[in-house]
């Protein structure tokens, strides 16, 4: 499963309805490709997959591959919160899995076998055998609540940076016990 926001059409997709929307069917999950809409140029396109959950219902999502490996153990609660309050929030959801508003968890690429992680959402109720999938109104809006939030959070993470005093708390609390007695050392001094 690739990146979900690309810079050319996928090859192997077939179109659909006016041409602006790709499909690609498989045992496992649909890929979904459109243009990103209001985007100025005709060169960016996210991509949305429909992954079999159980028999009735798909995680709605979009693939940010390996992108937050480690990522959790640099930063604190507060750090997260207040910096990128969107990906603390998906995250959030993602641990309580609250995945209606959309939530970031990993589920397993079936492509490779390997976890990535992805901003989903669940829709239920589901009937696999309607040639009218894609055109459910529940699985459009979860399409465009995945890739609204999705965007939204890589925003965020470009353009807000934790404050340096932030970032001294948060290397400090992920520091060794050791380290910990030498700051408790130098308050005591």
């Amino acid at each position: 499963m690739k990146f979900f926001m690309h810079s050319h059409r996928r090859s192997g997709l077939t179109i659909i309805g006016d041409g602006s929307a790709r499909v690609k069917f498989t045992n496992k999950y649909v890929q979904v490709e459109i243009p990103a809409p209001e985007y100025p140029r005709n060169d960016l396109f996210l991509t949305c997959y429909l992954i079999i959950r159980d028999a009735n219902s798909v995680y709605v999502s979009a693939c940010l591959k390996n992108k937050f490996d480690g990522f959790f153990d640099d930063y604190s609660k507060s750090t997260l919160k207040n910096t990128w309050p969107t990906l603390y929030k998906l995250a959030k959801n993602g641990i309580d899995k609250k995945f209606s508003k959309g939530a970031l968890n990993q589920l397993e690429d079936n492509d490779t076998g390997e976890l990535k992680w992805f901003v989903l959402s669940v829709v239920g109720n589901i009937d696999f055998n309607n040639e009218n999938l894609l055109l459910n109104p529940k699985i459009n809006k979860a399409m465009d609540l995945v890739l609204f939030k999705s965007v939204k959070m890589l925003m965020e993470m470009e353009s807000n940076r934790p404050t340096f005093a932030e970032r001294l708390f948060d290397n400090i609390s992920s520091s060794s016990i050791k380290s910990m007695r030498f700051w408790k050392k130098c308050k005591d001094f």
